[in-house]
């Protein structure tokens, strides 16, 4: 079967002031891949995150999402088309139930209250949150939450998911089931992106990991490859005592 690509840029640049955050990127996702993007503190991988999720948009270059240029698109409007994302700070609806929060992602996609529920109790089997379906969201543990958070916008019927350090806080036990976790939401069809700074995890989740250093990649490739290409380690890595076969 051949790779399709569901997501690519172009050129992308983003600029703040001075500052040019995201600079020249050339990026592509093939469905069913999780790609990785590491990099240290503002390289550059927030801003091109929002730039693909619709926050920002890039003041030259193009962005493409199931062919069709969506580069002037809104977040509401990349959601609608069929791209979700989490937030690096957890955000649940603290008066409302699991459940409840979760069926707010699914009325992105429909207006029925039964088959948001449907949908909703769907993803919250997914990320291994069913039997709390009644619990208010205020009372979940931080990995609970951050599950909640990958729950709702899985109810919004992603072709791809962006996620925003969401095993950052995450103790070690709670890291390798959420990667469990993660594995499985991609394995039922989500295509995963991953921006996050425990480089551990991204390197045992993704297929690809892409390299940003101050606003430019400087790697796309396997895990391998990227741990071991000498401008990686250089510029961001150093020494990690870390293997990949």
């Amino acid at each position: 079967m051949t790779s399709q690509i569901i997501l690519s840029t172009s050129g992308a640049t983003k600029r703040f002031g001075g500052v040019t955050a995201v600079n020249n990127v050339d990026f592509s996702i093939n469905r069913g891949e999780v790609v990785g993007i590491l990099g240290p503190n503002g390289a550059g991988k927030s801003s091109f995150f929002n730039l693909l999720a619709g926050a920002i948009q890039p003041d030259s270059g193009t962005i493409n999402f199931l062919d069709q240029d969506v580069t002037s698109w809104q977040s509401h409007e990349m959601c609608a088309k069929g791209l979700a994302r989490t937030f690096q700070i957890v955000r649940p609806l603290k008066g409302l139930t699991v459940l409840e929060n979760v069926m707010v992602g699914a009325f992105a996609k429909t207006r029925s209250v039964r088959e948001a529920k449907e949908i909703a109790t769907s993803a919250i089997e997914l990320v291994g949150l069913a039997g709390l379906e009644n619990v208010v969201s205020s009372n979940l543990t931080l990995g609970f939450r951050k599950r909640l958070e990958v729950a709702r916008a899985l109810a919004t019927k992603p072709e791809i998911l962006l996620l925003d350090e969401v095993m950052s806080g995450l103790n070690p036990a709670e890291l390798d089931s959420f990667l469990e976790m993660l594995r499985s939401v991609n394995k039922d069809g989500v295509t995963l992106i991953v921006v996050e700074h425990i480089v551990s995890a991204v390197i045992q989740i993704s297929t690809r990991i892409v390299v940003i250093v101050q606003g430019s990649t400087i790697a796309n490739g396997t895990p391998s490859e990227v741990i071991n290409n000498k401008l990686v380690i250089d510029a961001y890595l150093g020494e990690l005592d870390y293997e990949v076969s």
